[in-house]
C-alpha cells in the first residue's frame, strides 16, 4: 500500500500573517530552519511531536499527532490554550492552503471595513 507522506504546515506569526512550507515526513527538520520558535521532532518513526513559541501569549505549547492519522484527518489545527487563537494548520497540502485562503480573504474583507 502506498502511502503519501507529503504534508503542509501553516504557521501564524506575530503579525496575524500564515507562512507556509510543505515537505515530507522524511524531511521534517526542514521546518525548524524555515520558522523559528518551533521545534519538530519524528518520534519512533510513528509521531510527530511539535514545540512551538505562541506569537500571542509568547508561552511554549505542545503538540504530538500521529503519523497514522494523517492518512485519515486532511488537517490538524494548533491553537493557544490560553487565548484560544490558531497557530498553524497542519495536513494535506489542498485543504491547508484552502483553509489560509480563506482565512486571508477574511482579514482582507476585515481591513476593508475598518
Amino acid at each position: 500500500m502506498l502511502c503519501n507522506t507529503n504534508l503542509s504546515l501553516a504557521l501564524k506569526n506575530q503579525l496575524g500573517k500564515y507562512g507556509m512550507l510543505n515537505f515530507t515526513i522524511f524531511q521534517i527538520k526542514i521546518l525548524e530552519k524555515q520558522f523559528e520558535n518551533l521545534n519538530v521532532n519524528l518520534i519512533n518513526n510513528s509521531e510527530i511531536s511539535i514545540k512551538l513559541k505562541c506569537p500571542f501569549c509568547s508561552k511554549y505549547h505542545y503538540y504530538k499527532f500521529k503519523i497514522n492519522d494523517f492518512r485519515n484527518t486532511k488537517m490538524f489545527i494548533g491553537g493557544c490554550e490560553n487565548l484560544g487563537l490558531t497557530i498553524f494548520f497542519i495536513g494535506d497540502f489542498k485543504k491547508v492552503s484552502e483553509t489560509i485562503k480563506r482565512h486571508n480573504e477574511i482579514d482582507n474583507m476585515v481591513y476593508a471595513m475598518i
